[in-house]
This record gives C-alpha cells, sequence and structure tokens, in this order.
C-alpha cells in the first residue's frame, strides 16, 4: 500500500544519506583507509593513501594488498593477518611492535595500522586504517637520544647523583658516587639510604628533608655522607621528590664540600699568618722607634 512505498521511500533515503555520510567522513580522514575482501585484493582506498603511499586510490583497487608491505615484512603480515582472522575483532594490527609500509616509490614509511571486520553481500571484509607516526617515532628516537646525553653528563658530572626506590634503596648511582662510597656498579642494588648518609645525620633526613621534599618537591642542606674509609664526606645536598605525596622514590644530588672546606682552612690560615707578620712588623717598627729615642 501507500504507507508501505512511504516507508520504503524514506529507508532508502536514509540508508543512502547514511552511506553518502560515511563515505563523507572516510574521504575526510587523514589517514590511509584500505578495504581488503578474502582474496587479499584492495576493493577501497580513500584519498589518504595519497598522502601516506603516494598512490591514487584508483590505482590501488585490485591490486593484491602486498603491493602496500615492505617485502622483509610480507612474511610477517601474514602471520598477523591469520591471527586477526582467526578472531576478527577491531584491535590494533601488531601491538607491541613497529609496522611499516611501502610507499608507491619503493621507501617505507612507520604505522599504526587498526583493523575491523566487516560482513558484506559480497563476503568479509578487512578494513586497515594506516596511521603515519613518523613525526612520533622521530621525537621518541629525539628523546631517548636526549636522554642518553643527559644519562652521559649525569654518569661523569663531579657532583654525587643517584636515585632511590620507595623502600629506601639505591636504583642508580653516578661515578661520583661510587667513587665516594667506594663500591662498584654491580653493588649499587645492595646500598639504602642510610649507608650513604652519616648516621648522626640519618634524623635530619628521615624527619625533616625527606618529608619536606615530598610535601614541597625539594629540600636543600649540607649534611656528612659516609666516607669508603669509615670517614664522612661533607656534602650540600638536594633532595628532590614528587610533590603530590606519594612515595615514588626520591632523587639526590651532592655536591662535595671538602675542596671548599680545605681552601677556605688554607685561606683562614694565610689570613692569620698574615695578621701576625703584620702584628709582628708593627711590635718591631715600635720596638725600633723605642730604641733610637733618647731616655730624658
Amino acid at each position: 500500500n501507500a504507507r508501505d512505498v512511504t516507508v520504503q521511500i524514506r529507508t532508502r533515503a536514509a540508508l543512502r544519506e547514511s552511506g553518502e555520510m560515511y563515505r563523507a567522513v572516510l574521504n575526510a580522514t587523514p589517514q590511509a583507509i584500505v578495504a581488503v575482501n578474502q582474496d587479499g585484493e584492495i576493493v577501497y582506498a580513500n584519498p589518504g593513501v595519497r598522502e601516506i603511499f603516494g598512490y591514487d586510490r584508483r590505482e590501488l583497487l585490485g591490486r593484491p594488498v602486498e603491493v602496500l608491505i615492505p617485502a622483509r615484512s610480507a612474511e610477517q603480515h601474514v602471520a598477523m593477518a591469520g591471527a586477526f582472522m582467526a578472531g576478527p575483532r577491531g584491535r590494533a594490527m601488531g601491538s607491541g611492535r613497529q609496522l611499516y609500509g611501502q610507499r608507491r616509490d619503493g621507501s617505507e614509511v612507520p604505522l599504526e595500522i587498526t583493523l575491523s571486520s566487516v560482513s558484506t553481500s559480497a563476503g568479509k571484509l578487512v578494513y586497515a586504517i594506516c596511521t603515519d607516526v613518523t613525526e612520533r617515532r622521530d621525537t621518541r628516537v629525539a628523546l631517548h637520544e636526549a636522554e642518553k646525553r643527559a644519562q652521559l653528563l649525569l654518569e661523569h658530572t663531579p657532583d654525587l647523583v643517584a636515585s632511590f626506590g620507595p623502600d629506601g634503596r639505591l636504583l642508580w648511582a653516578n661515578t661520583a658516587v661510587r667513587n665516594v662510597l667506594g663500591i662498584a656498579s654491580g653493588e649499587v642494588g645492595q646500598i639504602a639510604i642510610n649507608d650513604i648518609v652519616a648516621s648522626h645525620n640519618m634524623a635530619l633526613m628521615t624527619g625533616w628533608a625527606i618529608p619536606e621534599a615530598v610535601r614541597t618537591g625539594s629540600w636543600s642542606g649540607e649534611v656528612d655522607f659516609r666516607g669508603p674509609s669509615g670517614g664522612t664526606v661533607p656534602v650540600s645536598l638536594v633532595v628532590v621528590a614528587n610533590a603530590d605525596g606519594t612515595p615514588r622514590g626520591l632523587s639526590i644530588i651532592a655536591r662535595d664540600l671538602t675542596p671548599r672546606i680545605r681552601a677556605e682552612e688554607q685561606l683562614r690560615a694565610r689570613r692569620t699568618a698574615e695578621q701576625a707578620n703584620q702584628a709582628k712588623g708593627t711590635f718591631v717598627a715600635a720596638m725600633s722607634h723605642e730604641l733610637r729615642t733618647p731616655i730624658s
């Protein structure tokens, strides 16, 4: 009847509008999206494939998906595709691994790939959403290189730098700390903070310095560290912690004050000697004057 015909017309119009909206979204997304049938042939590609792979999307239709995969990764791709088809659900492909695609010019591009399976009248299709992660990878590499340089600087700085876990055990110590403590790098994990700070300063550390660092983010002051031969080493110490009150561990930066103290002692000794020489000169001058002056 007329009512049913009207419903069918409206339904078709809604489906057509929905399809157009769906295609508009796929065409506008910056990711490359390809659909592959059960024979491994590309049956759909959005405009994003030009930006990422260098292909016009029409060039890819009917071609095997392997044209987008480096030859060295073909075996890995077959294994991951088989695993996906065995349990097809939306998920990231190759989780935990760096995946690569192959551009039209033969160069490779690092990708993040999400797979999704859709059942159609023509059979099952697998949609692959490919995101170019070159910038993210380069940023990660740059951060890694920066961390390596920072680690190198910390390792060789004359200041004493160390990190402790929430339990107070030493996690990492640079060369200066190991030299002061007289320990090898393999012994770091056997050391706790009370093995580093002199016993007469531990009450200050546990009762004020560490709680203050956890509360505000840092604490600074002067304490004594234990030395390798049973003595102590005076240091200027900065304790750094998370300022959110959570026990995630501490880092310390300390500077050996021994050279400064020696320099100050030498300066005081020199000034004392100069004052003594000045007093001696004044006394001699006075005595000489007295001796030259006739007694009346």
